[in-house]
């Protein structure tokens, strides 16, 4: 992935939208490798070889004899048992003649593989526009781009769509189409009303496909390398229903208003080498005007089945999910304005904002997530380590810190040897640092890694999906080029090298009893040099923040650390993902918070566990986080692996060894999303 990592993204993406020619110009060009733009993360391409595909198929209904009413029971109970137990289903007989369908395709087909410059003209990212020609909607904002081209086709109730707007080479069919596809949708609507139960103009009169509705014509040009790339990414559609034209004429449904009772399935688009594809998707919105809210229906609601969503409007869906105002704003031009303030999150929130920049705004499918992922009041192991020189008393630390590093991958310590004088000097100084005068902190700002103190809003402010509501100093320290005093901003001199020294000696401590959990001698993870290469230290300040639902502090992510040492003050904000619920890492006065990091997952050979977490802001309070990570040696000649005590033909090694220096270039040039940067070195 060499040519994806050194590409400037940002200006690959420019180049390619100014061309106005979308993923055909490029294969008109005769491209034999797909541009890095389009190529998917590791993480995804690796998870391709653990998902296997089926020979199954989606349930396919017949409408004919829906007139009748015997046979109507019949087809709502086949849309209820589809929309329960798949969310797609095919529909035949469904009333649009043959010569539509087949006239849309090839008008749809006609516009694509017309000349050039006349597709120039409707080329825009403009959601506004009613027509709209341009190659991935969200071209700025995903994490690669789709091998796909689209003609964009939005009505409105206020504003219908007359035939002259469109283009000449789809006019008449796509007119045709539209009729027919709309009349589909209030037949559909109404089966699904009555497949839920509810009379049959319930859906209906809640203007679920009356409202906003977008038709599109996907144009999916033949690719020299499909296994790297996809017409379109894993996803559900923000809508109440979408009805699909293919080649093979098809329904996709997806239902949000149902509490649960059908399903919105996660679906995408794959390419071939051999054969350009059309699609053509209608997506039912629903009403967009504000006043209107959609919620769990009254009908369906009960003691024992409560609701499970909050009320939304329409137009907060279409916000989160179109993102208009995100696609309308150039995003490296306001990448590039903030970090040339040089001010951070906290010179924002000294400037007064009451919206947060769409920069730090979280993607539909993250805000979409949020809302089915639930929260619980469990607590993460605390663990004393007084008495720890006391034999018997350190064999029960050292079976409290093996059960913490197997079922949870984060623990609490305390009576840690760390002084609370100390602990609150360290908390004051970053405090400080980041509340000081605004030209000091200037002079240390950069984004060089080789910059042994450097202060930052944003490490990965390039290469993220979104940019995180947080600013950081950062300290690093290397056993070849010690940090010294005199290096050190005045706010916090003092307090930083006082804390650093205990930190790293408790660093030592911490992994002698994680070699001892597992089963091996105190100093062998020490001798390994776990604790005694690269570690850097970060003073993160999380400012308030006016919208904080709509951005996070750090998004979930896992250490590229042996262990990672927290100190945080008493605000709290610090969660990890326990099963499938996060889980509030709650402050404890003179605590700290220990993490196990991938790279001890690897050495364990998974007997230890390296935990997805987060961080989230609020309106209230700045807060204050200082985490240690520890890194291990980045001499070129050192490899880790799994440990060979830990591996036997019962238990073999599940990953390959790696060199630290690689790890770090692949997690430097990987977006923080989830998904553990380890599972690329399984063997």
């Amino acid at each position: 992935m060499v040519s994806l990592v050194n590409s400037d993204r940002v200006e690959e993406l420019k180049a390619f939208n100014e061309t106005k020619l979308g993923v055909k110009g490029l294969v008109d060009a005769g491209i034999l490798n797909i541009p890095g733009i389009f190529i998917r993360p590791p993480d995804e391409l690796s998870q391709e070889l653990n998902c296997s595909t089926s020979q199954l198929q989606v349930p396919v209904i017949d409408f004919q004899g829906i007139g009748n009413l015997d046979q109507r029971k019949q087809i709502v109970a086949q849309v209820q048992h589809a929309s329960e137990h798949w969310g797609f289903f095919q529909v035949l007989n469904h009333g649009i003649p043959v010569s539509v369908t087949e006239g849309m395709i090839n008008g749809i087909r006609w516009f694509h593989e017309q000349d050039s410059e006349a597709k120039k003209q409707l080329y825009s990212h403009d959601f506004k526009r009613k027509v709209r020609f341009n190659s991935n909607y969200d071209l700025f904002q995903s994490r690669t781009a789709y091998w796909r081209d689209t003609l964009a086709l939005t009505v409105m109730p206020s504003d219908p769509l007359c035939a002259d707007e469109l283009p000449d080479s789809c006019r008449s069919t796509s007119m045709e189409y539209l009729k027919h596809v709309m009349q589909l949708g209030d037949t559909l609507i109404e089966l699904l009303s009555e497949a839920l139960g509810l009379k049959a103009d319930h859906l209906k009169a809640m203007e679920c496909t009356k409202g906003y509705k977008t038709v599109c014509g996907h144009y999916y040009p033949a690719c020299p390398q499909p296994e790297l790339t996809t017409g379109i990414s894993k996803h559900t559609d923000s809508t109440f229903i979408t009805i699909l034209l293919q080649d093979q004429i098809g329904t996709t449904l997806q239902i949000i208003v149902s509490n649960n009772k059908f399903k919105s399935v996660v679906h995408r688009a794959l390419v071939n080498r051999a054969d350009a594809r059309i699609s053509v998707p209608c997506f039912f919105h629903g009403s967009v005007v504000e006043s209107t809210e959609y919620g769990p229906l009254m009908d369906l609601v009960s003691e024992e089945n409560p609701p499970i969503y909050k009320s939304f409007q329409g137009t907060v869906r279409s916000t989160k999910t179109n993102m208009a105002s995100l696609v309308n704003f150039d995003r490296e031009k306001e990448l590039k304005a903030f970090d040339e303030t040089k001010l951070g999150v906290k010179g924002l929130v000294d400037a007064g904002i009451l919206n947060i920049p769409g920069i730090f705004i979280r993607p539909p499918d993250e805000l979409s997530e949020e809302l089915k992922c639930s929260k619980n009041h469990l607590q993460i192991p605390v663990i004393d380590l007084q008495s720890i020189e006391d034999s018997d008393q350190r064999k029960q630390i050292v079976a409290q810190v093996q059960h913490a590093s197997e079922q949870w991958g984060f623990f609490q310590v305390l009576n840690h040897g760390i002084p609370s004088s100390v602990i609150d000097g360290m908390i004051d100084g970053i405090r400080l640092f980041h509340e000081q005068d605004l030209e000091a902190k200037k002079q240390l700002y950069t984004h060089d890694f080789k910059k042994k103190v450097r202060f930052n809003s944003n490490y990965d402010l390039f290469q993220s999906r979104t940019a995180y509501w947080r600013d950081t100093l950062a300290l690093s320290t290397l056993p070849s080029d010690p940090l010294r005093a005199d290096e050190l901003p005045e706010s916090c001199r003092s307090t930083s090298m006082e804390y650093i020294k205990h930190v790293m000696e408790l660093g030592d401590t911490v992994i002698e009893l994680l070699s001892e959990a597992l089963g091996l001698k105190a100093d062998h993870l020490k001798a390994m040099e776990c604790t005694k290469g690269h570690n850097t230290v970060c003073g993160h300040y999380y400012p308030t923040c006016p919208q904080p639902e709509l951005t996070t502090g750090i998004s979930k992510h896992s250490d590229s650390t042996f262990i990672t040492i927290l100190l945080q003050d008493q605000i709290g904000g610090l969660q990890i993902l326990h099963g499938n619920e996060w889980v509030d890492v709650r402050p404890i006065a003179g605590g700290l918070v220990v993490n196990i990091g991938d790279f001890l997952q690897i050495v364990s050979n998974d007997k230890f566990k390296s935990v997805v977490h987060r961080a989230v802001v609020n309106r209230a309070e700045s807060r204050i986080s200082v985490p240690c990570f520890f890194h291990g040696s980045m001499v070129e000649s050192t490899e880790y692996g799994p440990i060979k005590d830990l591996v036997s033909e019962e238990n073999p090694p599940i990953y390959k060894s790696f060199q630290v220096t690689d790890y770090m270039k692949k997690f430097f040039s990987t977006r923080l999303d989830g998904q553990a940067l380890r599972n690329l070195f399984k063997i």
